[in-house]
């Protein structure tokens, strides 16, 4: 995995891959293999799973199925999990642990282990039509509202700060009213499904359990005080730290017979 400073010197401007943890992006503006996401807005493109309809072809329609992304992850040993990354949009390219959106064509790579793939895909592609059909409006804003607070403050950003972040605003009040994103795609996406009409109070008990989930993920399942840092061969679970793994013959997940392991680290 790339150190933190090699992502800042990170230049792929045919990729558009950006450091989910690092601000320092490079749009992919002239993709010359997919062309451009504008369409008639009245072409409306249909994807099934829980997203009724997007106004805008999809960027890499190849994926614009849950399962075909999920497919994808075969091979992913990073932390964040297959079933959560496609149903955030993203699949993966099998370059070191880059992703991308198959709506917006967004590209995300340095993935750490409090990393929240919603999060990450609002918080790079705020305009992205998948994203806002699948979290809703006020999701997107609240993350860039906790975005922007945490930037103020200065320091490292994560997946888990930024939903602290937001969970600390809804508790006390301070959101702000959503804007139109200012490029006329206001109603273009069918927003009556049940994300869209989701309440505040819901709102912010989802983002609990996704906090919560998300550090029940980066901790040892046997020893429950350490973060994970062992991924069991061949199985590819990632369960145990490095104190707890030496004394396991079988993976506690799975069971099977563990014949090989390999030290990862995040950050």
């Amino acid at each position: 995995m790339l150190s933190r400073s090699a992502h800042q010197q990170l230049r792929i401007p045919e990729s558009g891959v950006y450091s989910p943890s690092n601000f320092n992006r490079q749009m992919d503006d002239t993709d010359s293999n997919h062309g451009s996401v504008s369409s008639p807005l009245s072409n409306a493109h249909y994807y099934g799973d829980d997203i009724e309809r997007l106004c805008h072809p999809a960027r890499f329609p190849n994926y614009q199925s849950k399962q075909q992304r999920l497919q994808t992850y075969a091979s992913w040993i990073k932390h964040q999990s297959p079933q959560v990354m496609a149903d955030a949009g993203l699949y993966y390219t099998y370059h070191d642990d880059s992703v991308r959106c198959f709506q917006c064509g967004i590209g995300l790579s340095g993935w750490e282990a409090e990393d929240d793939p919603y999060v990450e895909h609002a918080r790079w592609s705020p305009q992205c039509e998948y994203i806002i059909a699948k979290k809703g409006r006020q999701f997107i804003q609240l993350v860039q509202e906790a975005v922007e607070s945490q930037s103020m403050i200065g320091g490292h950003l994560t997946g888990q700060l930024i939903m602290e972040e937001i969970l600390s605003m809804e508790e006390s009040g301070e959101r702000t009213q959503a804007h139109s994103d200012g490029n006329g795609r206001r109603g273009c996406v069918e927003t009556d499904g049940p994300q869209a009409a989701t309440s505040s109070s819901d709102l912010r008990s989802k983002l609990v359990e996704e906090n919560q989930a998300y550090k029940d993920m980066t901790t040892c399942k046997i020893c429950t005080t350490e973060p994970v840092g062992i991924v069991f061969l061949p199985c590819g679970h990632l369960v145990c730290c490095p104190q707890c793994a030496p004394a396991l013959k079988k993976c506690p997940m799975c069971r099977k017979p563990v014949k090989g392991t390999v030290r990862v680290s995040f950050g």
